[in-house]
Order: structure tokens, then sequence, then C-alpha cells
């Protein structure tokens, strides 16, 4: 009997002795869980932004940063270097060629954040006022969105353990119940700005000065561009043809491939109206075959006119008032914005720092 007993308590030791072992195994892991969950919180979960009375943190404006990095990167395609970005260089010392006023590309990202949040979360706070709230059709859409993400996480190189972890990884901290909130607000706001637009009219005298004042926006506008470097003779050969046909052939015989065709572009996605470029393309006096000869830095192009359309501004049919309506609902509600922004305090914070900072 006494060997048994001995026997009983070595086995019962060594059960407890492997029930601690997996106990403080189980406490390591979540020790490190803790505390990796809690560096991630200190650094997404920090207040960086406020509307009004709604705050957002790193991982929500980072939300909207990341939105829009990839949408230029989807956007310029190939030619991300030639726009000066280099994805794998710090982007707040590299400068954004297509800033308005000088900036580097963090810098840049960052308003186009700010402001796209900004104008949501104004939006979506006079909606909820207004008795506005997330209904069917706006669920539908938040739905969507997040299958997509899905899809993209499914075909996705690296692995991940669900939507949220992909999220956090791809948009700089986001889970999937913070995107269902940025989404809720952005739906409830957009569904109060089209409200708002849809109530707004105007006179037909208010749509004709608005569409004369404006025309060079709205008119559309087609025309031939050639790159030429430096090459003076092909230059001077090009601007000598008058006709599109001399200026395709031209075109494909001194330069050995064919021109790029711009067809009916916006007199607005052209210029801001004081370019000579524009300037010279929106000459009323302009012809079919006229060149003009442009300049980018060392290097020069030559464009040649094709045509313009003035959605029928001067032949009396309609879709021009379609445009100018259309142009003076963005015009007041741009006015509106303003006025909200005044109202709603928009305020930086710390944790602005480091947001599209990984």
């Amino acid at each position: 009997m006494g060997k048994q007993s001995v026997d009983k308590r070595n086995r019962q030791n060594r059960m407890m002795i492997g029930i601690s072992a997996a106990v403080a195994f189980f406490v390591v892991v979540l020790i490190l869980w803790s505390v990796v969950s809690r560096s991630d919180f200190l650094k997404y979960g920090k207040k960086a932004f406020q509307v009004g009375e709604e705050s957002y943190t790193v991982a929500e404006v980072n939300y909207y940063y990341y939105t829009a990095y990839y949408a230029i990167l989807q956007n310029m395609q190939g030619y991300v270097n030639m726009a000066g970005l280099d994805i794998s260089q710090d982007l707040s010392t590299q400068d954004c060629p297509i800033a308005e006023e000088p900036m580097s590309w963090r810098d840049y990202l960052l308003k186009q954040a700010t402001e796209r949040l900004g104008e949501n979360s104004m939006l979506y706070q006079e909606a909820a006022k207004n008795g506005y709230q997330v209904d069917e059709a706006m669920q539908t859409k938040i739905e969507q969105v997040l299958k997509n993400r899905t899809e993209d996480m499914n075909i996705s190189s690296r692995e991940y353990r669900n939507l949220s972890h992909y999220l956090k990884m791809t948009y700089g901290g986001i889970e999937e119940e913070g995107l269902r909130k940025l989404l809720e607000q952005q739906y409830m706001a957009e569904a109060y700005k089209e409200a708002w637009k849809a109530d707004c009219t105007f006179s037909e005298e208010e749509l004709y000065g608005h569409y004369q004042e404006h025309q060079y926006e709205y008119n559309t506008y087609s025309y031939l561009y050639a790159y030429v470097g430096n090459q003076q003779e092909v230059t001077e050969e090009l601007i000598k043809a008058q006709t599109e046909e001399s200026f395709r052939e031209t075109t494909k015989r001194v330069l050995g491939s064919d021109c790029y065709e711009i067809l009916d572009v916006p007199g607005s996605q052209l210029g801001d109206g004081t370019t000579e470029d524009l300037m010279w393309i929106a000459d009323k006096s302009r012809k079919s075959g006229d060149t003009y000869l442009g300049k980018s830095g060392e290097d020069f192009y030559v464009l040649c006119y094709l045509g313009s359309d003035d959605n029928g501004f001067s032949t009396g049919d309609e879709h021009w008032k379609m445009v100018a309506t259309a142009g003076m609902k963005e015009e007041k509600s741009e006015e509106w914005k303003e006025g909200l922004i005044k109202a709603y305090k928009w305020r930086e914070y710390s944790g602005m720092k480091i947001v599209g900072c990984r």
C-alpha cells in the first residue's frame, strides 16, 4: 500500500506540473496578446481628428488616407514614377506635383483624407439631426463593400485570419466594426446631400447666365496630342500639318507611332481657364486642324484641334440646361458646405502625426 500511495502522489505531481506548465504557457500567450493589442490600441485608437461632436481615431483617418492612396495608384497605374511618387520611399519626403500648392505626397493624401472625412461627418451629423437613419438601401451598399473587401482578401497573395485582419493590415488599423461605422456615416451623408440638392431649383434665366459664364468648363473638346521631346525638325513638320488627316499621317511618319486621341473632354478637366493650353483649345475662333506647340519642362508636344460641343447651347438643344442645373447645384452645395464648416469646427489632435505611418 505504501508503494501504491507513493506512485499515486508521483502521478498527481506530474499532472500538476503539466497543468501548471499549460497554465503558464497560456498566461504568457495572454500577456503577449495583451501587449500587442494594447500597442495597437495606443497607436490606432489614438484620437486624431474631430468634427463637431464626432471624433475619429488614427485608424479611422487612416482608412480615408489609404483609400485616397490606393485610388491614386490605380488611376496612375504604370505612370506612378513619372508623377514623382516612389512608393518604396517615405511619402513625407517626396514633393507632390499634382497638388495645387507645394506639399509632400503625405500631406496631399492627408488633406484628401481629412476633407472627405470632414465633409461626410458634417453631413452625417446634419442628417442625424433631421431624422435620417441607415435604411435598407444603405445597408445593402455596406454589405456590398464588405463583400468586395472580402473578395480582395481572398485573392491576395498574403494570408489573413479574417476580414478585420485584412482591413487592419491594408488600411492602417481599421477593423470590420470600424469600417461599418464609417460607411454608415458616409451613406447617410450622401443621402442627405442628394436630398438637399434635389430641393434646389433655378429659373431658365439663371441657368442661361450660369452656362454662358462657365462655357469653357461645360463644353467638351476633342484634339490630337503628339509628344515630340526636343526634336525641333519633327515639331516644325507637325505644326505645318493643318488637317486632322495630315497630322495623323505626319505623326506616324516622323515619330513611328500614332498620336493620342483626346476626345470629348470637358473644359473643367483641361485646366482652370488660365493655362495657355486651355485658352488655346477653348478659343471660340478655333477651327478643326489648327495646331499648337506646348512645352512641359524641357520637352515639347503638339496639339491638333478637332472640334468642340456646347451641349446644344447654341442650337437650342435642352441638354445644356441639364448640365447647367447640375453645375449650379454643385456650386450651391459647395457654398452650403462652407457654411457648415463654420458651424462644425474641425480639430486635429496628436494622433494625426502618425496617420499614414505604418
